[in-house]
């Protein structure tokens, strides 16, 4: 996990007992990814398979279970004060924008 979500789950367990992270794959790249959280004050027990989705026609694959980091292992703890998580997910952001204006031509840029 990157400090983004390895802050996501250190602040999550500051407050939930039981805290699980699943990637669930976007659209048909393999590269592109969300990250969903799950937290609970009591064991979260989620019952059957993962079952992949087809959304806008495209058939995603199933949810992944991510491994947690252990308690300790870095991460930000993150409050309504102090929450820096725009500035870590600049470089991901800019990225995107680049890839975004290579996929559209300049024209429909302006």
């Amino acid at each position: 996990m990157n400090l983004a979500s390895r802050s996501i789950v250190r602040t999550l367990r500051a407050v939930f007992r039981d805290v699980q992270a699943f990637e669930v794959q976007v659209w048909h790249d393999a590269s592109i990814a969300n990250i969903v959280f799950l937290a609970s004050s009591r064991p979260l027990v989620l019952r059957g398979a993962y079952a992949p989705v087809q959304r806008y026609g495209v058939p995603e694959k199933a949810p992944v279970p991510l491994p947690m980091p252990a308690a300790g292992s870095g991460g930000l703890l993150l409050t309504d004060a102090y929450n820096p998580l725009d500035s870590i997910y600049n470089p991901i952001s800019e990225s995107m924008r680049r890839a975004t204006m290579l996929a559209f031509s300049p024209e429909l840029m302006r």
